[in-house]
């Protein structure tokens, strides 16, 4: 099973993450997502031989788009500068009650997951197929986060894993935020994200 094949898109299966749309209220929403939001993250990439590279990693929320009798939000995620890689790709994204769903664009089929399942509970658990395997996700824990000065109150930690432990990320998600950090352990090294700017419109 390659689990870190499934694209770059399982760090932020956080991006898991950020991804999924709604418009309630912000500050009372996890995941929360409409038109206009943009996340931009340090991205760093720390090999299995010790190399490190950096880099700026952009989500931004686009127009609204119907399929099959739904509405989703368009969800465009890249690299600056290409650095330290290639990363470049869109998917439509939709939140309802029970959970947030993606179907990514460059699938021909336009085939429709679920990501994530609400509402958030510590010890809640459920999994996901994704390309190559099986994501094992785990609500563990709610706290009060101090991040870059800012205290976010009511966060959910949360564990994504592969049951053959080829990947395993943990990440902070905040009411009205989403993301803060996450970290990624994979076959070929760690991923580390860490929130430099939200911007809600």
């Amino acid at each position: 099973m390659n689990i870190c094949r499934t694209n770059a898109g399982l760090i932020l299966l956080t991006c898991f993450l950020l991804a999924v749309a709604g418009a309630a209220h912000a500050e009372d929403i996890y995941f929360p997502l409409a038109g206009g939001m943009e996340w931009i993250y340090d991205f760093q990439v720390i090999s299995t031989n010790g190399l490190t590279n950096n880099g700026v990693m952009h989500r931004k929320i686009g127009e609204a788009v119907q399929h099959a009798g739904k509405t989703y939000f368009r969800s465009h995620t890249w690299l600056e500068a290409d650095r330290p890689f290639h990363m470049d790709y869109t998917k439509r994204v939709r939140r309802d009650d029970a959970g947030y769903y993606s179907i990514d664009e460059r699938d021909p089929q336009l085939v429709e997951k679920q990501g994530g399942r609400l509402p958030l509970e510590v010890g809640k658990k459920w999994e996901n197929q994704v390309e190559g395997g099986v994501l094992q996700t785990t609500v563990l824990a709610r706290e009060d986060v101090t991040f870059r000065g800012k205290v976010y109150t009511n966060c959910f930690r949360i564990r994504i894993a592969s049951p053959g432990g080829e990947y395993l990320e943990e990440f902070v998600e905040a009411p009205g935020a989403g993301s803060l950090n996450s970290k990624a352990k994979r076959l070929d090294g760690t991923w580390i994200l860490r929130l430099r700017e939200f911007k809600k419109n």
